[in-house]
């Protein structure tokens, strides 16, 4: 008698699609994407310091989901094969939750030594803005990945390289006084923006494989 063997991935696990359903679901009932992506591309394309009022506990559900959805998507991206598990993917968030928060106090800790106050929670506030919008567009790649792979993918490096690249014009409008000033700012989106989010990618690639 043949034996069937099960399958698991992201395609036969309803959890994966009941869990992001939910992320999905919060993301159009918070319905600020539009809003938020115009204040984005307002502050992309102005020098002058900006702050935003945002609700606060609005903003801590937002960080849940950047982190939920990033680990859907990474999960879907390094998993090749064994079981695809609920366990897994929340090993992923925790580990994706705790580098946004490292991120996010490691920024305002540089940023009180080189920035006005003013400036200082312009910047914050504008990177906050441009995480929000991007990490807003990661179900379509989610999406894509599940139908079109290399289409999900190309959307994915897209989406990465936009937030890198806004971060760096924004960091260098409100910072740039030299040509020392851009390599201050180039050292910064290297060691605080790509390289933990990389290295959290490789430990997770070891922990869950």
């Amino acid at each position: 008698m043949d034996v069937i063997t099960r399958i698991s991935s992201p395609l036969t696990e309803s959890w994966f699609a009941w869990l992001f359903f939910a992320f999905f679901v919060f993301w159009v009932s918070k319905g600020m994407f539009l809003a938020e992506a115009n204040l984005v591309f307002r502050g992309l394309f102005s020098k002058g310091e900006r702050s935003y009022v945002g609700n606060v506990g609005l903003q801590y559900l937002t960080i849940l989901y950047k982190a939920g959805i990033l680990a859907l998507l990474i999960y879907m991206l390094i998993h090749v094969d064994g079981e695809f598990t609920f366990v897994n993917c929340g090993i992923v968030f925790g580990v994706i939750l705790a580098t946004i928060l490292a991120q996010n106090l490691l920024v305002r800790l540089v940023g009180v030594v080189f920035l006005s106050n003013r400036m200082l929670e312009s910047a914050l506030e504008q990177r906050r803005l441009i995480g929000d919008v991007l990490c807003g567009l990661m179900p379509l790649a989610i999406m894509l990945l599940y139908m079109i792979p290399a289409c999900g993918m190309l959307v994915v490096i897209v989406l990465s390289l936009l937030y890198v690249g806004m971060i760096l014009i924004k960091a260098i409008q409100l910072c740039y006084n030299n040509l020392l000033s851009v390599l201050y700012v180039l050292l910064y989106i290297t060691s605080l923006e790509i390289i933990p989010l990389v290295g959290a990618i490789l430990w997770i690639k070891n922990i869950i494989q």
